[in-house]
């Protein structure tokens, strides 16, 4: 664990989160979790939120890699977990998706649970699928910063990514459904393209954070040393 902390004070533990790895434990007697890594680590976690998520105040799905927040005291949990997915908190993510993205593209359209896969978020693009499907509201702005022509007609675009709101595979959903799903993104995309085979978790790491410190108010910056699997573009 000491490896991965990017951050620590009193109030404050941030770290880099690896892939594959689930944040608290899916069901009992799990303990391969980041929770468990955390409570091991500072075993008075166990006493700030409900226990079981160890002061971890947002998530971040099982293959996302990056930055993590951890709160060290109740009162800093439930401060961070009430203004989170507000503006006051800046996330960028970098991703490697499918195709040529636009210099920059803006997706604002709800997301919803899918009616038959349970495993699935869909973007409903008409007010009337909206309401049928109890979507939640969810903004998600890329901006290309990279492309790697991988052949004639095949191409992977490096992005950052910011997002208002935190709905669940938010960033997955709303760019697949744009044209450019994540690399090895095997939920929301069926195309394999030759090489890249390698990646069987969709290629995704919540690079940078910027938010007010919850007691002291000065603004901390903090940054993931990065993602192993994107050394792979570099080569390209």
């Amino acid at each position: 664990m000491k490896s991965n902390i990017l951050y620590e004070d009193e109030v404050l533990l941030i770290v880099d989160k690896p892939s594959n790895i689930p944040c608290y434990p899916l069901k009992e007697g799990e303990t391969n979790t980041l929770a468990n890594a955390l409570l091991a680590y500072a075993p008075q976690l166990s006493q700030v939120g409900d226990g079981l998520d160890a002061g971890i105040v947002h998530r971040l799905d099982n293959t996302t890699t990056g930055v993590l927040v951890v709160a060290k005291t109740n009162e800093v949990y439930q401060k961070l977990r009430a203004i989170w997915n507000q503006s006051g908190i800046k996330k960028q993510y970098r991703a490697f998706v499918y195709g040529i993205v636009p210099q920059k593209i803006d997706i604002g359209f709800p997301i919803a649970h899918h009616p038959k896969n349970k495993k699935k978020m869909v973007v409903c693009s008409s007010e009337k699928q909206a309401r049928e499907f109890k979507a939640r509201p969810a903004e998600t702005s890329a901006v290309r910063q990279r492309i790697f022509q991988l052949s004639k007609n095949e191409a992977v675009s490096e992005v950052l990514v910011t997002i208002c709101t935190g709905v669940r595979h938010q960033i997955r959903v709303h760019l697949a459904f744009a044209g450019y799903p994540l690399v090895g993104d095997a939920l929301y995309q069926k195309k394999i393209t030759a090489g890249l085979a390698r990646f069987k978790r969709p290629l995704l790491n919540l690079a940078h954070i910027e938010m007010g410190h919850p007691v002291t108010g000065q603004i901390i910056k903090i940054s993931s040393k990065g993602d192993s699997d994107f050394n792979f573009f570099d080569q390209i």
